[in-house]
């Protein structure tokens, strides 16, 4: 019955009365939250030196950590991961400039 569990899960981890996505994850408003980002350079497509434009191909990791998403997974029948689509999830807003 793992998977009327893990409905169950999600329904309760994503429930409006507990989880806001536009809220920004926290202890306390005053805290920052910790957001890591990694940068990859996988290619480099093209170069165009007249019109000093570079063209690349990248990824572009972030982490941050949201303890409104957490439970215990022995009160879950075990269940440790679940997939939630990111639309539902509180985002930081990214800016990348060229500078």
């Amino acid at each position: 019955m793992a998977d009327g569990t893990e409905a169950l899960l999600y329904r309760t981890l994503l429930d409006p009365n507990y989880y806001e996505k536009d809220v920004r994850p926290t202890t306390h408003h005053s805290r920052p939250t910790n957001i890591t980002f990694g940068f990859l350079l996988n290619q480099i497509v093209e170069m165009d030196e007249r019109n000093q434009v570079l063209t690349t191909r990248c990824w572009l990791n972030v982490n941050w950590l949201d303890k409104r998403l957490s439970w215990n997974a022995s009160e879950w029948e075990g269940i440790k991961t679940i997939y939630v689509p990111y639309q539902k999830l509180w985002k930081p807003d990214i800016i990348l400039v060229n500078k």
